[in-house]
């Protein structure tokens, strides 16, 4: 299980990674065509003594990159959005294929309940879903425990 929700893990990192280049690689050419744009402006700007313009110029280069980079980033907390969505709907799928699994569950709790117990000494409160009361009181019963 740790295994495959390492394997999960991993090829979500590596399509967020793709993901990540992807948008770099697209920004990056728009920067580009950007630049380009705002050096040939500048040129002719400075042909014709413009400093006022090419202040101006300036100022917008620096908006649209600055716009460019605000993309970029969006774009990336959304896809790192969506890619923790679809983890935690894996991971809930997972759990309930674990619940729903009459051999594995009773095992998995055991090992749980087991392990939380031997931390408190005394009397434990302990609130579990209704699905898992007769499973709790069982090992309540077989531990010795009120």
């Amino acid at each position: 299980m740790e295994e495959a929700h390492a394997n999960l893990l991993g090829t979500i990192e590596k399509e967020a990674l793709a993901e990540k280049e992807k948008l770099e690689r697209t920004f990056s050419e728009q920067i580009k065509k950007i630049h380009e744009e705002v050096e040939k402006e500048a040129s002719r700007l400075r042909e014709e003594g413009l400093k006022a313009a090419d202040k101006q110029l300036q100022t917008e280069r620096l908006r649209r990159i600055g716009k460019a980079e605000q993309e970029l980033k969006k774009a990336l907390l959304v896809a790192r959005h969506r890619i923790i969505e679809d983890v935690l709907t894996a991971v809930e799928i997972e759990m309930e294929s674990i619940r729903n699994n009459k051999t594995l569950y009773p095992k998995i709790f055991r090992e749980m309940f087991s392990t939380a117990l031997r931390e408190f000494q005394g009397k434990v409160i302990i609130h579990v879903n209704e699905q898992d009361r007769a499973l709790c009181e069982g090992l309540l019963k077989e531990l010795n425990r009120p």
